[in-house]
């Protein structure tokens, strides 16, 4: 455990002990370490509850759950790798962090190409709108009338 991991555990400890005075009057260390040993054990609240039952406890539902609340809330988390500057800027700006696009490669020998393997000219976007600007011009009223 790194240093900052056992401060946590602490508080978590402290949190629990406070927990237990307020509600039993008890101020007990160790007793609070056991629970939150129970409570990693322990799956979910019910087998939490079930644990602590076996073991003599007699708290309320309602106690029982809110401990184990506040133990999965505040447990300390096992070894988180800290993050980097760019994984803070991609966590702010998401769509700054997309990969840039890799551009085709340009094809150099395309505009060299041999009269044998010319393919039959296609419609470049300009003459579909030269085309359509010719049709709306017929179809103008004339100014000479």
């Amino acid at each position: 455990m790194d240093e900052v991991q056992k401060l946590e555990h602490l508080s978590l400890v402290s949190k629990v002990c406070t927990e237990l005075e307020n509600h039993l009057g008890l101020d007990d260390k160790d007793l609070a370490e056991f629970i939150i040993d129970l409570a990693d054990k322990s799956d979910n609240v019910e087998s939490f509850k079930k644990a602590l039952e076996e073991n003599g406890a007699e708290f309320s539902d309602s106690f029982m759950t809110n401990l184990h609340r506040i133990i999965l809330h505040m447990k300390p988390k096992p070894n988180r790798p800290a993050p980097t500057k760019s994984d803070l800027l991609s966590a702010k700006f998401p769509g700054l962090a997309l990969p840039n696009e890799i551009p085709q490669k340009l094809n150099l020998d395309e505009g060299k190409k041999s009269k044998k393997s010319k393919k039959p000219k296609e419609e470049s976007s300009m003459d579909v709108v030269d085309d359509a600007m010719a049709a709306l011009e017929a179809l103008a009223p004339s100014a000479s009338t």
